[in-house]
This record gives C-alpha cells, sequence and structure tokens, in this order.
C-alpha cells in the first residue's frame, strides 16, 4: 500500500526535522481553506 509507505516516511523524516509535519499540514490547512 503506497500511503502506508508514505505515512512512514513522513514519520521518519518528521524525526529528522522537528516541525515538519505542522508546516505540511499548515500548507494543507491552508490549501483547503475555502474563502467565505
Amino acid at each position: 500500500e503506497r500511503a502506508a509507505g508514505d505515512k512512514r516516511e513522513v514519520r521518519s523524516f518528521s524525526r529528522l526535522y522537528p516541525g515538519y509535519r505542522e508546516w505540511r499540514w499548515s500548507r494543507l490547512r491552508v490549501h483547503n481553506t475555502r474563502p467565505s
């Protein structure tokens, strides 16, 4: 399963680079936010 591999990769990456996951999710939130 590709998604499972991606999640493992992101977990190890965020361990090496603290704050990466927060940065990634903030980008997703900005991308998914619709103007009211």
